[in-house]
């Protein structure tokens, strides 16, 4: 048997803050270099979390496994994806007590590939709603306003914010316009048609007020070729305060994510008691469903999370027949309005950016929802940022 020979790809885990309050979830990537194959066979991975197991308790979010998952075969880079880890502190463990956790992979033929990620107590309570949400649209040209919502409970401002949004394959996140300040593709979509299942943005330096709600505008979600009775579904995540930005950092290496020169997506904050219920941690939950007169789940009515017979949120399920990544985007699009839905993300246009991380600072004069929002962007720095 030949020796494996060294892994043509790296892993990324970030240090995260993690919410005595909710807990958090933390991301794993897997990056391909240049030499990549175009699969993957015999995929595994593992957590060793003894450092951190006085304080806290850590598992995979996946269907039949907890600290070692096979995840068998990976098709094209573009679609390598890992499971996330979900992170509990212990009751009681103090804030600041903080600790590694070592998460390795290995595919066959290759050596093992380690990343450590630094875990650290915050009493960050920030969560996010409503706590599922179902859509359902006439077909697969019309696309669905979904309502997601972040609520500030602590008592202190909580500042950076990232959020991901991931579903089955056919379904595609359709903002109005594209935003520099996320990023779009997943499930092997091209860079032609850039849209696809996954979603991420992050909006650093923007602060969560103490007992404020805040919407996430232009998350329009539709599923191009979906046919009567089909369903997909889908997972919000959300990551605030320490970590957010260590969070972003890691996303952005994820491969078959596009970004676009254009526009920027913030939060805006909405009226006291006016927002959905709120979850008891950080990840939303739901389906979009074809075929039936258009409705929503309003704020207040909790949908069903997934469908039935599938696995625990946080591993979106494979619809029966699920849409070819790649389809062009769908002339005569119509659009399904959710209530509370707050404004669009920016106009069309804009330029692919073909280089690396999109670079930019930002400031907001004046206050979200008065008469004016004045901002004003600067391509200065790497990361994105905000001041409200």
């Amino acid at each position: 048997m030949a020796a494996p020979s060294e892994a043509p790809f790296r892993l990324v885990v970030p240090d995260v803050g993690v919410s005595n309050v909710t807990g958090s979830y933390v991301p794993s990537v897997l990056v391909p270099e240049d030499s990549a194959p175009q699969s993957l066979g015999g995929v595994r991975i593992t957590v060793d979390a003894g450092e951190v197991a006085g304080f806290a308790t850590v598992s995979f979010m996946a269907r039949e496994c907890s600290v070692s998952c096979d995840l068998g075969a990976m098709g094209a880079p573009g679609t390598w994806r890992l499971p996330q880890m979900l992170v509990k502190p212990k009751a009681g463990a103090a804030v600041g007590t903080s600790g590694s956790v070592k998460v390795t992979v290995q595919a066959d033929g290759y050596e093992p590939v380690v990343a450590t990620a630094k875990l650290t107590v915050t009493d960050v309570d920030v969560v996010a709603g409503p706590p599922a949400a179902t859509y359902t649209v006439r077909n697969g040209t019309e696309k669905a306003k979904v309502v997601l919502q972040v609520t500030n409970r602590g008592k202190e401002t909580v500042s950076d914010l990232t959020f991901a949004f991931a579903g089955d394959l056919g379904l595609r996140w359709r903002p109005t316009a594209p935003d520099v300040n996320c990023r779009y593709g997943g499930g092997g979509v091209s860079r032609e048609v850039f849209y696809g299942p996954e979603m991420f943005c992050d909006v650093h330096n923007f602060d969560l007020q103490p007992g404020q709600t805040y919407e996430l505008v232009d998350t329009g979600l539709m599923a191009p070729g979906g046919e009567l009775g089909d369903r997909y579904a889908f997972r919000a995540t959300f990551w605030a305060g320490p970590g957010a930005e260590n969070v972003t950092d890691a996303l952005r290496q994820l491969p078959g994510m596009y970004a676009y020169s254009h526009g920027i997506n913030v939060p805006q904050r909405i009226p006291a008691g006016s927002g959905a219920p709120v979850s008891s941690g950080l990840m939303v939950v739901g389906a979009l469903t074809v075929g039936a007169p258009t409705t929503t789940t309003p704020p207040g009515v909790p949908g069903e999370p997934v469908p039935s017979g599938t696995a625990a949120p946080g591993e979106p399920t494979t619809s029966a027949e699920p849409t070819t990544p790649g389809q062009s985007p769908t002339p005569g699009e119509t659009v399904t309005p959710a209530p509370g839905q707050g404004g669009g993300g920016g106009e069309g246009g804009g330029l692919p950016v073909t280089g690396s991380d999109v670079t930019i600072a930002a400031g907001l004069g004046g206050v979200l929802l008065a008469a004016g929002v004045g901002a004003f962007v600067t391509a200065r720095r790497r990361r994105t940022r905000f001041t409200a």
